[in-house]
């Protein structure tokens, strides 16, 4: 089993497919919500109790996005060189 820092490293960018499926279950949020006029929610929502599977796909491109900025950070090791780098980015 491999450390996080080795599946956070600029060579294996492994977030791919978790990206596509955050993206798909945004879509899919979106699209349950214009079809269905009645006010239902989604399985996930009737499952869990709390938000939708779109909401779920929100989530995890916050978790996403906090990793790799850590990941960015942790290789920077200088506090005003990442923020102005960050700050050039935006």
């Amino acid at each position: 089993m491999n450390p996080l820092s080795h599946a956070l490293s600029r060579n294996r960018n492994n977030f791919d497919l978790v990206r596509l499926l955050a993206a798909v279950a945004v879509v899919y949020g979106h699209s349950y919500l214009l079809q269905a006029p009645d006010g239902s929610a989604d399985w996930v929502h009737e499952v869990l109790g709390f938000d939708g599977f779109g909401a779920l796909g929100v989530y995890a491109f916050f978790l996403l996005s906090g990793m790799l900025v850590t990941a960015r950070f942790d290789r920077q090791r200088s506090v005003p060189r990442f923020a102005v780098l960050r700050i050039a980015r935006l």
